[in-house]
């Protein structure tokens, strides 16, 4: 029922290959020899029919008979398609087809284990060792609405744990789409794995959450000695978790430009905070708008465009953690830089567009082909001549971003949030960096399903509410190898999402 089933797939690819290339004899051979192995599975579904309980389905029981490493991934060919239609002849039933198509387990690749989390921040801003944090229900919501998006990070082969099990309808729309599945694995909660999870006794090769945090520390620790010496497992500590403060960003990286006179302030008290306003107000003027952000926040949740006065921001409290005062300022273009932070260094991944709202809150990226295509001229060479070779990794600025993940042994996916915007006098100025990620962004995701997706396509990738979006795929074309080379589609399962849609549109 293993290595006889994968047969099928196999004699089935080989009959066909064999007639492309003119052998016809040697395919009607093939041919014969596939109707022997839809017998050989009919035979031993028989027996095992005979000595399986009853009570079972085919399916639980056979992947219960299989003791790792076999596993019912070894039932089905490698690259080669899925034969359906040979399985349901030698007997097997709908249920147990379907099911073997969605399974994965890694063949012999070291695999990586992701997990989504995108609450880090609020529960890092509870502390380094907090235990009592719970998301509120919306988060709860946003959270569940779009775990599914883990999967893209993922590639064949790899472990992803997650909360629930995804629909298998919604799995079979995803592999119709020319995308690969992982294997995925049910947590018990969000800082503890499954009593029977296979993951703790597997030899793994990176442990990669959408971030490190308290819960992610702990729902990983079982995992930290089936990892290789070389691979990179997170301690979790205060060091680490202050490199998510925007404040210590700011403390670290002030200066918007050199010799300019945009400035951010990390203000930990009311004095400073006062401080900080009267300067933008004495260097701009009284009337320049003042831009807030907490410490611990992702996606722009928190910040805030206060009242030329600065009186709301006199009003906001100051806590343990600093909150960052900073001018608002015309925004032109916004983007991010995305690393990756290994044992060796620093190494670049790529650059996304970011789309925002009147208030700096996430709502969509971009990713091109060529980062500069389709821009004004003036943006596109202000861009290209001043701004992207200062993300060299050999350059000044990567250098010093290194040194400072490397201080706290951080590595994984790292991304740079910048802008460029209008200064006083109407010329484009450059802020280097407006806040760094230690962690998966969505700018990395858009940046991975570029990847996914048919070649030399520009991706957009968005967040919107499920309300004003349909949930419906729209003129999907894909190209020669089953890959998305045209349209729009949504990402998370559109059978569970209530709240928050994730759409791909893909395109030139």
């Amino acid at each position: 029922l293993t290595f006889e089933q994968a047969n099928l797939d196999y004699t089935k690819h080989f009959a066909a290959a064999l007639r492309e290339v003119g052998d016809v004899p040697s395919g009607k051979l093939m041919d014969r020899i596939y109707r022997d192995e839809i017998g050989h599975v009919g035979y031993g579904l028989r027996w095992f029919r005979e000595w399986k309980q009853s009570s079972q389905s085919d399916w639980d029981a056979y992947r219960r008979r299989l003791v790792f490493p076999l596993s019912p991934s070894r039932a089905k060919g490698n690259g080669t398609l899925f034969n359906a239609n040979g399985r349901l002849e030698a007997g097997l039933g709908e249920e147990f087809v379907r099911a073997l198509s969605l399974f994965e387990r890694s063949k012999g690749r070291t695999p990586n284990v992701f997990w989504f989390n995108p609450d880090a921040e609020d529960a890092m801003a509870k502390g380094v060792a907090v235990s009592d944090y719970q998301a509120g229900k919306k988060v709860a919501r946003f959270i569940a609405d779009l775990e599914p998006l883990v999967l893209f990070l993922s590639r064949r082969d790899d472990i992803v744990l997650m909360r629930s099990e995804p629909r298998r309808e919604y799995l079979e729309r995803l592999r119709s789409l020319g995308f690969d599945l992982p294997e995925i694995e049910i947590v018990a909660s969000e800082s503890e794995l499954a009593s029977d999870s296979l993951t703790r006794e597997r030899k793994l090769y990176e442990l990669r959450p959408w971030s490190w945090e308290p819960r992610a520390a702990a729902l990983f620790r079982p995992l930290l000695n089936q990892v290789p010496d070389s691979a990179p497992a997170l301690v979790w500590s205060e060091t680490v978790r202050s490199r998510f403060s925007k404040g210590e960003q700011m403390d670290r990286w002030p200066d918007w430009e050199p010799r300019e006179p945009w400035l951010s302030f990390a203000c930990r008290s009311a004095d400073e905070r006062n401080a900080a306003i009267r300067q933008i107000h004495d260097t701009f003027g009284p009337e320049h708008p003042v831009f807030l952000k907490q410490s611990f926040a992702a996606a722009g949740r928190g910040n805030s465009i206060l009242d030329p006065t600065g009186v709301g921001a006199r009003s906001y409290p100051v806590g343990s953690e600093p909150v960052v005062i900073e001018p608002w300022v015309d925004r032109v273009f916004d983007f991010s830089v995305q690393y990756e932070m290994t044992g060796e260094g620093l190494r670049f991944v790529g650059f996304c567009r970011q789309i925002l709202d009147s208030h700096g809150r996430y709502r969509g990226t971009v990713w091109t082909p060529k980062f500069c295509s389709g821009l004004p001229a003036e943006l596109a060479r202000f861009l290209m001549e001043t701004v992207l070779p200062r993300y060299d990794v050999e350059g000044a600025f990567a250098k010093e971003l290194e040194s400072w993940l490397g201080e706290a042994d951080y590595r994984g996916p790292v991304g740079v949030d910048a802008f460029v915007f209008r200064g006083i006098s109407g010329a484009l100025r450059h802020r280097l960096l407006c806040e760094v990620n230690p962690r998966y962004t969505m700018g990395r995701l858009t940046w991975e399903l570029s990847r996914k997706v048919a070649p030399g396509r520009a991706v957009r990738f968005e967040i919107v509410k499920r309300a004003e979006d349909s949930g419906k795929d729209r003129d999907i074309v894909l190209d020669g190898r089953g890959r998305v080379s045209h349209g729009s589609l949504m990402l998370n399962d559109p059978g569970t999402a209530k709240d928050w849609v994730a759409r791909l549109t893909v395109g030139e």
